[in-house]
């Protein structure tokens, strides 16, 4: 053959520069610059600069190939040089011999028996990369697969450290002589370079290139130096981390997103699609970047190429196969998978989405769409010369064979900038060996945007058979479908907070309480490993979050029995994920950490915290996990945990026993050690801060609670469990704050009480589709009550915006009605119990109602008089501060009057400011302040 090649983008213009890019390449070239090293100079070894010589085909398949695929192998068979067989290298894959083998087989069905042949190159002996008897028989083939599996280790076998082995130039050396390359899965990634070595799209959208939970570069073998390559593409919704990758290539190549089942072959300066599905051109040349997030852009241009569709490498200009018509004209074939309005909150990252959205986009025509990710909002709008064409042939996931559209204008602008990060709550525990009174301390909040209210719940009787609704529904965030499991015959009582809304999950929601037995629970977010969230199933099925944690408080009668509860029914039932949860359960005796992870895989951990422990959680995290740990009282978890992560190459034990949970199932903490002035608190360094405080006092952990570093407006309310080890008769008390505890006093709530008042109860206000219906006539009478809720978070919102000037003195107003609670608290409970032996224990439980009304109503009351002098001070003194966002183009209504959700460049709101005050506090550390707000 004489195949010449054809420079591509020599002449273009680089992607848009961003600052945080420059600034990384500064203070850290390794981290965010793998893969983008200088040019070579001149003389530099064979395998730095291969691609200005290289005449061979290049086939990359997107992974999941069917061996029925005759079109994508016969195009790697014709791309043979002289008389060599195509030679299997399975590198990439687990179990090496059995990945070869399946590959010769197929490639000796479509060619004859002499078609292909392995060469056992696995990544468990690099040393065979080194041997000269390997590279001589790799340059007697004709052609190369590279199977799939894990890209890195083609990599670290063929390049470690960027180095040259024998083995890959051999490989380059018959490339450069026209044979061809051709690889599957990790076989494709590794073609470019920088190759994608990993990382999920949301976590890319949010933490960028180079960082733990953003998209990973490395360096690739450079067969597709002038590309990005990204693999399982449209299946997996990738979308999201080659855009990020593309975006921060500093030479502009353009990304390609190869699906499944689906090759891009690329010879002579042109490429063009083989296969059941299509492939995404990301183009970044023309992009303008903001400064919001790394995705953050407007102007990016997309393009689906289908089966037939060819590209010209240097005007990157896509010429559609012929024979194809209009989409429009075709019947519509995804009527059943995207029956969707224009603006839809589905995942797009989620499988098919982006297809069939781009589908949708042909047949509809010219109307732009919008659609979120977690963090971001996505507007896709059809471009200059926009064209939607397929074949009448059935395609993939209900759309037509060949799909070819495009131009499509990309803009993405980050919900929240402050959104980097999923934060979703935070828990805090400390043993009782260091308590001033020896009770068991559990406190924190969740963070949900969405109204909260309280409840009693009291217990219940079922009869034999009956069964409880639990999972998520098809909207959330990872789709599932509700199922049903057996309810238990007795659930006990118990106090929680209600909420509306999480990741689209069905309200209403919990992250636990107190129940009757002296249980406590919080759960908090504990993001699981990016291949695990692409593991979970479509649609999934199991308990979510909220359904363990409102389970464990119907049933567990300590925090022992609690994990246990939870992992049976996890492995009875499934766990439904928004992407990875922890629990924090605690008694008076002791607590307990639960990981459940996402995947579906059925794997969950739980660690024993013992009395001279202190633990925060934020996010939830096990680090050392002994691996035989069913022999071990102080741990549990799902009886595959080990293996799987063996099985998954995650793992590989070691002379030390154990297994670093978060490293092997989880993510790093999103903070570093000493970064307090993030969004986020390095969990270790909040410990040590935690061990400062002992012994913590009950009245520390309302502080703790209320600290304005995390107590804002993502704290949907405050919890404290005050765990004692008297008598089982006395009643259990949750301290509790319907808001944030940074506007909110915490009152006393006992479990055995009746009911709490209406006030402060369910109401519209922030509740999940609240606007989209009338009121019910049943709610009208509690509706008509005032919201504490809402009262609290007037004061929130009024106190934020100016918390030098109200914060300390809005605080001593509150824990002084505390210390007047604690004070009162003995008295009360005494009282109670002379009742219960007096009169029964119906008495002593209408007097706690009494009481606990009575505290709830001047909670209020304070809050009340506090908003109304705080707003009077904020008028006078500063101005009612009014929204400053444009309307949009021809409008004639007020800025006040649009849509009030936060948007990007905006802050969410919190009281914290650095040099406010010295964190944390104690108790009562502002009492000379009080008075100074009221009378």
């Amino acid at each position: 053959m004489d195949r010449t090649r054809t420079q591509c983008c020599s002449d273009r213009p680089g992607p848009v520069v961003r600052p945080w890019i420059l600034l990384l390449s500064l203070v850290a070239p390794g981290l965010v610059l793998t893969g983008y090293a200088e040019e070579p100079a001149a003389g530099t070894a064979l395998a730095t600069d291969p691609a200005s010589e290289r005449t061979g085909r290049v086939v990359s398949i997107g992974g999941a190939l069917s061996g029925e695929n005759e079109a994508v192998y016969q195009t790697a068979l014709e791309g043979r040089e002289g008389t060599g067989p195509i030679c299997v290298i399975p590198t990439a894959g687990a179990d090496p011999q059995r990945s070869m083998d399946s590959a010769v087989e197929s490639f000796r069905r479509w060619g004859g028996g002499e078609a292909a042949r392995g060469v056992l190159l696995g990544s468990e002996e690099p040393e065979r990369a080194l041997d000269p008897v390997v590279a001589e028989e790799l340059r007697e083939c004709g052609g190369f697969f590279f199977t799939g599996g894990s890209q890195s280790r083609i990599a670290e076998t063929f390049r470690p450290e960027g180095e040259s082995t024998p083995a890959y130039e051999a490989v380059m050396e018959r490339f450069r002589q026209g044979a061809v390359v051709s690889g599957t899965s990790a076989g494709a990634a590794m073609m470019s370079d920088p190759m994608i070595a990993g990382g999920d799209s949301e976590g890319a959208f949010q933490e960028g290139v180079g960082s733990e939970g953003g998209v990973r570069l490395d360096r690739g073998l450079e067969f597709l130096p002038e590309l990005l390559v990204d693999q399982h593409f449209l299946a997996r919704g990738r979308i999201g981390r080659l855009i990020v990758a593309t975006l921060s290539d500093p030479q502009g190549r353009l990304g390609v997103g190869v699906d499944e089942n689906t090759a891009l072959v690329v010879e002579e300066g042109r490429a063009w699609v083989v296969g059941a599905s299509g492939v995404l051109l990301v183009d970044a040349a023309g992009a303008v970047a903001g400064s919001g997030s790394p995705a953050d852009v407007q102007g990016l241009r997309i393009e689906l190429m289908g089966a037939g569709d060819t590209l010209d490498l240097e005007s990157r200009e896509v010429t559609a196969g012929s024979g194809k018509e209009p989409v429009s004209d075709l019947q519509s074939a995804s009527s059943a998978h995207w029956e969707r309005g224009s603006e839809d909150p589905d995942d797009l990252f989620g499988r098919w989405t982006l297809l069939h959205l781009l589908y949708r986009m042909g047949v509809e025509g010219s109307d732009p769409v919008r659609i979120r990710s977690a963090s971001h909002t996505v507007h896709l709008r059809p471009g200059d010369g926009f064209r939607a064409v397929a074949s009448s042939e059935e395609g993939v996931e209900g759309t037509p064979h060949g799909l070819s559209m495009g131009p499509v204008q990309v803009d993405i602008r980050p919900e929240n900038l402050e959104a980097g990060h999923p934060d979703k709550s935070i828990a805090f525990y400390v043993g009782r060996n260091l308590t001033g009174d020896g009770s068991v301390l559990l406190g924190g909040f969740g963070h949900e945007p969405s109204s909260h209210w309280l409840e009693i719940t009291p217990g219940r009787d079922f009869p034999e058979g009956t069964m409880v609704e639990v999972g998520v529904t098809e909207s959330a965030r990872y789709p599932g479908e509700r199922t049903r499991i057996p309810q238990v015959s007795r659930t006990a009582r118990f106090i929680t907070s209600n909420y509306s809304e999480f990741a689209g999950f069905p309200p209403p929601l919990t992250n636990g309480g107190l129940n009757e037995h002296g249980v406590a629970a919080r759960t908090v977010w504990s993001p699981s490993r990016a291949e695990l969230r692409e593991m979970t199933p479509d649609p999934q099925r199991g308990l979510s979050y909220s359904d363990l944690a409102r389970a464990v408080m119907e049933r567990a009668r300590s925090a022992r029995e609690a994990v246990r509860i939870v992992g049976d029914l996890v492995e009875a039932h499934g766990y439904a994920t928004y992407g990875g949860n922890s629990f924090l359960f605690a008694d008076a005796e002791e607590g307990w950490v639960v990981l459940t992870f996402a995947g579906g895989q059925g794997l969950w951990a739980a660690e024993r915290l013992g009395p001279d422990q202190v633990r925060v959680l934020y996010p939830g995290f096990i680090r050392d996990f002994p691996v035989g740990f069913e022999e071990d009282p102080d741990f549990m978890g799902s009886p595959h945990l080990v293996r799987f992560a063996q099985e998954q190459d995650w793992f590989e034990p070691d002379a030390s026993g154990s297994m670093d949970l978060q490293q092997v199932y989880g993510q790093p903490f999103p903070s570093l050690p000493g970064d307090d002035d993030a969004v986020f608190q390095y969990p270790p360094d909040r410990e040590e801060e935690l061990l400062g405080l002992t012994p913590v006092s009950l009245a520390d952990m309302m502080a703790l609670v209320r600290d304005p570093r995390w107590s804002g407006d993502r704290a949907g309310y405050g919890q404290v469990a005050h765990l004692t080890r008297e008598d089982a008769g006395d009643p259990g008390v949750l301290w509790t704050a319907v808001a944030p505890s940074a506007a909110t006093p915490m009152t006393p709530l006992f479990v055995e009480v009746d009911d709490v008042p209406p006030e402060y109860k369910q109401h519209r206000y922030m509740t999940k589709d609240a606007d989209a219906t009338f009121l019910d006539p049943g709610f009208a009478s509690l509706e008509a009550t005032r919201s504490a809720y809402r009262v609290h978070r007037r004061l929130l919102y009024h106190m934020c915006g100016h918390p030098e000037e109200f914060l300390p003195a809005v605080t001593a107003e509150l824990e002084a009605l505390e210390a007047r609670r604690m004070a009162e608290l003995p008295a009360l409970r005494a009282e109670a119990e002379r009742r219960r032996n007096s009169q029964g224990p119906s008495a002593a439980r209408d007097y706690l109602t009494e009481q606990t009304d009575r505290w709830l109503h001047e909670a209020l009351t304070l809050t009340e008089a506090l908003v109304e002098v705080v707003e009077a001070q904020v008028k006078d003194r500063f101005g009612i501060a009014m929204p400053q966002e444009p309307v949009p183009e021809g409008a004639t209504w007020r800025t006040e009057s649009g849509p009030s959700s936060l948007r990007g460049g905006s802050e969410r709101i919190h009281c914290y400011r650095p040099g406010l005050d010295r964190y944390p506090r104690r108790h009562g550390s502002y009492s000379d302040l009080r008075g100074t707000l009221l009378p």
